[in-house]
């Protein structure tokens, strides 16, 4: 079962991306920092957030949107 946070980051992440192509994003960002969806926390998220905000960001097209998705991934690693 994912973590909260796992699931939070996902929903944010699914509400800019594809949510197909948000689960292999972060799949590939967990493995950077040796989390799984399972145990995936706070450290983990503040190892990786701006990888993760990187990736996703290719895929966010408007430049506003980007700048929120990216707010909203810096507020969970708090």
């Amino acid at each position: 079962m994912p973590s909260p946070l796992y699931s939070t980051l996902l929903s944010t992440a699914g509400a800019y991306i594809d949510s197909a192509k948000a689960v292999d994003i972060l799949g590939r960002q967990l493995a950077r920092c040796s989390a799984t969806p399972d145990n995936f926390g706070p450290e983990h998220l503040k190892a990786v957030k701006l990888h993760i905000s990187g990736a996703l960001a290719l895929y966010v097209p408007d430049k506003v949107k980007r700048e929120q998705l990216t707010a909203k991934i810096e507020a969970l690693a708090q």
